[in-house]
């Protein structure tokens, strides 16, 4: 059976979903549910018919109707991402194939639910953590249509908890559900109410080892000894060489194929998302675990996507969170992806841009215009 992402819930969780469907072992993962999903020989996934989940009075529920409340992660390493979302990575965004195949998983069905869900189905308690009440049916029932036609899941590591598997990431369905504010299919699903988070992806020691190469560096044992980069290696190296620069931008795709020529970067979900307001000053402050690493004498670098609006928004949410990455210590600069080969750094690269061109618009911070003082006399009353 596939399992869930990591982070997500882990087997126990599975125990209670059997003990719900009315199975009577403790120990198998349920075989009932709207579907279920196995690995063949070849590991790729395959999808069998199942009886759907009752409620209590026997009425059929299509909604998931049980997420654990636990969230231990599940042991390193994803399941094996089907061949038509490799590709997406690697031919569509430019990333090398071992650092896509460390970083992806195919998700379709009940473990959809649980990384977008779980969490707030375990904050209901009582009976929605074991029964298919209204509550939980809200909740679920929008991400149904997305979870049965599937898509893939990207999380990465977490530096506020020692490189452990993050528990929030984000999900690319297959067939997007529509955006009524937007007027548009949604793209990415993030796990609802939750603060967003940023994309520490899993480096390989193949990848660490194009890092240490473009900077000139030796590259440490134990780095190139995390093959797949689930031990967090990669990232506990460069958080003690402040000489390694750091990359922030928009979207888990682009930060992978900044990582797969060599550059270390993390993503942020929105461009905005690295420097959220503080709810109680309204303040921008930067984002928690980008407070929690050494930026102090490092080269900082934002680099958004160019954009065909009048007004974008992507230069000031740069100069934002450049400002606050400043303040902390780091050596900033900002820019905009040039635009020539595509919007973003990850259409840049596999339309055969260049690191180059895209280091180019990377500039110093402006500085703030310096407003003049007026005296008493010039004030107006």
């Amino acid at each position: 059976m596939k399992k869930g992402p990591r982070g997500s819930p882990s087997h126990k969780q599975a125990r209670r979903c059997a003990r719900f469907s009315g199975q009577s072992s403790d120990r198998d993962p349920p075989t009932e549910g709207p579907e279920v999903l196995e690995l063949n020989s070849n590991c790729a996934t395959v999808q069998r018919e199942a009886a759907p989940l009752r409620t209590t009075d026997g009425v059929p529920c299509t909604a998931l109707p049980m997420v654990g409340s636990g969230w231990d992660a599940w042991p390193p390493g994803p399941e094996a991402p089907l061949a038509r979302h490799l590709t997406e990575w690697t031919q569509g965004s430019a990333v090398a194939p071992v650092l896509a195949a460390a970083n992806l998983q195919t998700l379709q069905g009940w473990p959809v639910l649980e990384a977008l869900a779980g969490h707030r189905l375990a904050l209901l308690g009582g009976h929605a953590s074991q029964y298919a009440t209204t509550e939980t049916a809200r909740i679920l029932r929008p991400l149904e249509p997305i979870a049965a036609a599937g898509g893939w899941w990207c999380s990465g590591l977490d530096p506020l908890a020692d490189w452990a598997p993050m528990a929030w990431g984000c999900f690319r369905p297959d067939s997007p559900r529509w955006d009524q504010e937007k007027e548009a299919p949604r793209k990415y699903e993030h796990p609802g109410k939750l603060v967003a988070r940023s994309f520490w992806l899993r480096v390989p020691a193949s990848i660490a080892r194009g890092v240490a190469d473009r900077y000139g560096l030796e590259l440490p044992p134990e780095v190139a000894a995390d093959g797949r980069g689930d031990r967090g290696a990669f990232w506990r190296w460069w958080a003690q060489t402040p000489a390694l620069p750091l990359l922030l931008t928009e979207g888990v795709k682009k930060c992978a194929a900044l990582l797969s020529i060599g550059v270390p970067a993390v993503a942020l979900p929105g461009i905005w998302n690295g420097a959220p307001k503080n709810p109680d000053t309204g303040r921008p402050e930067l984002l928690a675990e980008l407070a929690a690493v050494p930026l102090a004498d490092r080269p900082l670098w934002v680099l958004f996507d160019a954009s065909d609006k009048p007004n974008p928004a992507e230069p000031l949410a740069a100069d934002r969170l450049g400002r606050l990455l400043a303040a902390a210590g780091a050596l900033v600069r900002v820019g905009i992806v040039p635009g020539t080969h595509g919007k973003g750094a990850d259409d840049h690269l596999a339309a055969g841009g260049s690191w180059e061109a895209l280091a180019a618009a990377l500039l110093p911070l402006a500085p703030r215009p310096v407003l003049p003082t007026l005296r008493a006399a010039d004030r107006i009353a």
